[in-house]
Formats: C-alpha cells, sequence, structure tokens
C-alpha cells in the first residue's frame, strides 16, 4: 500500500505516492513498476525520511526553480524522470549527451538500492542504465517514491519489495 499526496506546482499537478514502509536499511532490494500510461512525465526514485515522516520531508522539497514533482527536488531526494534525466537536490546530475533511456507506457522499471555500496540504480526492459545515484545515506529511512504529472498517467507497483543476497 502507498499513501497518496497531492500537491500543486504553479499551474501544474502531481500525485504523488510514497511506500508505506522504508527499504531495509541493509542489503540490496528492488522496487519493479510497470509504467501503464505516461502522457507527460512519469518521475520515479527514493526520498529519505527522518522518523518516518513523509509529509516533512516532502516539505524541503519546494521548489520554483525545478520542477521534479517534489520528490528531486530536496536534499532527501532522487528521482529518474521520463527523460531519463537524474535529478537530486533540484540539480539535473546526468548531462543531456548522458542520459539514461527515456520512459513510456509499458516500460517495466526496477529500481534498485543497495545499502552496502550506497547507491541507488535502475534497469528499464532488463537493461542495467549506465547512469545511477552515489553515496546514498544509510542512516535515514529511504522509501520509494513515485509522481505523476497529468491526468490519466499511471504507474503499477508490484507488491511489496524484493530483497536480494
Amino acid at each position: 500500500a502507498t499513501s497518496d499526496v497531492p500537491f500543486s506546482v504553479r499551474d501544474k499537478f502531481y500525485r504523488v505516492a510514497v511506500g508505506d514502509r522504508p527499504f531495509e536499511a541493509s542489503g540490496r532490494q528492488t522496487q519493479r513498476m510497470k509504467i501503464v500510461e505516461m502522457r507527460r512525465n512519469v518521475i520515479i526514485g527514493a526520498i529519505a525520511a527522518e522518523g518516518h515522516d513523509i509529509a516533512r520531508a516532502l516539505s524541503c522539497h519546494r521548489n520554483d526553480g525545478y520542477d521534479y514533482g517534489y520528490i528531486g527536488n530536496g536534499p532527501n531526494g532522487w528521482v529518474y524522470d521520463s527523460d531519463g534525466d537524474l535529478s537530486h537536490n533540484g540539480r539535473q546530475l546526468n548531462s543531456f549527451a548522458n542520459r539514461n533511456k527515456g520512459l513510456c507506457s509499458g516500460d517495466i522499471v526496477d529500481m534498485t538500492l543497495d545499502m552496502e555500496q550506497r547507491t541507488l540504480s535502475f534497469c528499464v526492459n532488463g537493461i542495467q542504465q549506465p547512469c545511477c545515484f552515489e553515496d546514498v545515506p544509510t542512516e535515514i529511512p529511504i522509501f520509494f517514491a513515485v509522481a505523476v504529472c497529468s491526468s490519466g498517467e499511471c504507474v503499477e507497483l508490484t507488491p511489496g519489495v524484493t530483497a536480494e543476497d
């Protein structure tokens, strides 16, 4: 189960869903999702929430200069957007020439959090993407998060997360 939290961004409307429990504090875990319908922008990633306080964690992500569905705007969020860009703290981390695969309807995305390596990586339709996040903190609970930008956009999650050996 996820919680649904709507936010307004100027004239845009995002629906943000955040996992109801964090990833495990050790090991390697994967959250699989299918992008059922994408019209404008689907944003997938993770948010660190001290004390499991999701509302507080998202509240520090309000940044009028950037538009990452409030997940990748703050210091405790990491996102992969539908253009294949990675963003953290309101900044795009990969260059336009070094993008991951853009996302579209029907794509299957695996997001893997490796707490030992401190990485957050993505696999799209079975292909490991070249860009990933490094130095992900291990001392704060990290939750799966997804944001959709347009009415009718839909991301389907597989139940729970998968722990890997």
